[in-house]
Parts: C-alpha cells; sequence; structure tokens
C-alpha cells in the first residue's frame, strides 16, 4: 500500500500540469479520476496475472516437503487478487480526486 500512494502521489504531482488543462478544457472529476485509476489497475491486473502461477507453483513445492500435506485452493488466489485490485482502486481514487479537486489556475500558473 505504501509504494502504491508514494507512486501515485509521485506521478501525479509530475502530472498537476496536465490534469489542469484538463479542467481547463472541460473535464469532469470523474473523468480525471478514470483516467488515472485505470492505468494502475491495467498493471495490477498484469502482475496477478504475471505472480497467480508462480506463487502456486512456490506455494506448492513448499508444502511437498512436509509429510502433513494440504491441498492450496485456487480460490485464495482469486480472494488476494480481488483484495488488491479494490484496494489499489481506492487508493488510487482518493489520491486522484485530491488532484482534480484542485484548482487548475494554481497549476498552470505555477510552470
Amino acid at each position: 500500500a505504501l509504494g502504491i500512494i508514494g507512486i501515485t502521489i509521485f506521478l501525479t504531482m509530475a502530472r498537476k500540469k496536465e490534469i489542469g488543462i484538463r479542467k481547463v478544457l472541460g473535464a469532469s472529476v470523474f473523468s480525471i479520476i478514470k483516467s488515472s485509476t485505470k492505468e494502475y489497475l491495467i498493471l495490477v491486473g498484469v502482475a496477478f496475472l504475471i505472480a497467480w502461477p508462480i506463487a502456486y507453483y512456490a506455494a506448492n513445492s513448499w508444502l511437498s516437503n512436509f509429510a502433513y500435506r494440504i491441498n492450496i485452493n485456487q480460490l485464495v488466489f482469486a480472494c488476494i487478487g480481488l483484495i488488491t485490485f479494490i484496494f489499489t482502486a481506492i487508493l488510487v481514487g482518493i489520491i486522484a480526486y485530491q488532484a482534480a479537486q484542485a484548482n487548475p489556475v494554481k497549476s498552470l500558473k505555477s510552470e
């Protein structure tokens, strides 16, 4: 969560002028939030698709060394992915909302 928040704040500050121009040209707050959140959710989705089989294989091979072995349920991985997806959407949405609510004149005048 801290990494997502840090990267989101950094990139939002870097895109402050772009957000200001979008607002001046008539973009709604929702469209700014949607465009910012969409970028992160695509990255989280790709990372999840890559990490799922690797995590399953690693956990399965680690558990095979024990005498009393349990089976891994795939639903656990899906639930963790869904929780991460929702958590990322909420965090990025909050930060994007704060950036979209800022006065565009101040962001354009400062640079």
